[in-house]
């Protein structure tokens, strides 16, 4: 019987891939037989490090340059994502902010971030990601 890895033959996205615990995540994910990870964030100058462990583990790796604050942006990820490998199979979404403000001196603005980035976002990438496995006819 032949061992197969969790992710074997995968094409993986990771928001905010870049430093933290996205990276450590996508590292995992190539550690775990991925074919591809894709890591997505603001600054590419961050990515260098983690594409490269990323290919050191066997994977390919891709940098999408993505500001989860846009939710088109973070949208756009998947869609890179696709047009490069096909599909998507597995999405992290680690990008996240966790400042905190105080219930008398939060902003309007400062909420739309913290939603937009947590909240909008990721759900919207998972949106377009499910709609790419259910485009495959993925269970």
């Amino acid at each position: 019987m032949a061992y197969t890895r969790l992710l074997d033959d995968r094409v993986v996205l990771v928001s905010g891939g870049t430093m933290g615990v996205g990276a450590a995540t996508a590292i995992a994910a190539a550690q775990a037989g991925a074919r591809a990870v894709v890591i997505s964030g603001r600054r590419p100058s961050s990515s260098e490090a983690t594409l490269e462990r990323i290919r050191a583990a066997g994977a390919e790796a891709r940098y999408v340059q993505a500001d989860v604050t846009h939710v088109e942006e973070a949208i756009a990820s998947v869609t890179e994502t696709v047009a490069a490998y096909g599909r998507i199979d597995c999405l992290v979404n680690a990008a996240a902010v966790v400042d905190r403000g105080t219930l008398l001196e939060t902003t309007p603005e400062f909420f739309d971030w913290h939603v937009n980035v947590n909240l909008k976002a990721p759900f919207f990438t998972m949106q377009a990601a499910v709609q790419d496995m259910v485009d495959r006819g993925e269970p």
